[in-house]
């Protein structure tokens, strides 16, 4: 499952979840969405932690094809260090 989709089960969740009045959960059924929405927090944090490593791989493709772009080469010293 993608990021993206881990986020997106999550706002299907709490979209759900907000529509029930906690004032006529019982104390079981509030036990059980507290422990969902805890597990659907970790998701979206895995979640987020896995996008910004994509982007900062993305960021350091960027800046390899830039430095090759103005007429870096292999023998010159990287932009990656």
């Amino acid at each position: 499952m993608t990021a993206d989709q881990r986020v997106q089960l999550t706002r299907d969740y709490l979209a759900a979840a907000r529509q029930r009045d906690i004032n006529y959960l019982r104390p079981s059924r509030m036990a059980a969405e507290l422990a969902e929405t805890r597990r659907q927090l970790g998701q979206v944090l895995a979640a987020a932690v896995e996008m910004q490593r994509d982007a900062g791989r993305l960021a350091q493709i960027r800046r390899v094809l830039a430095f090759r772009g103005l007429g870096g080469s292999r023998a010159t010293a990287s932009p990656l260090t």
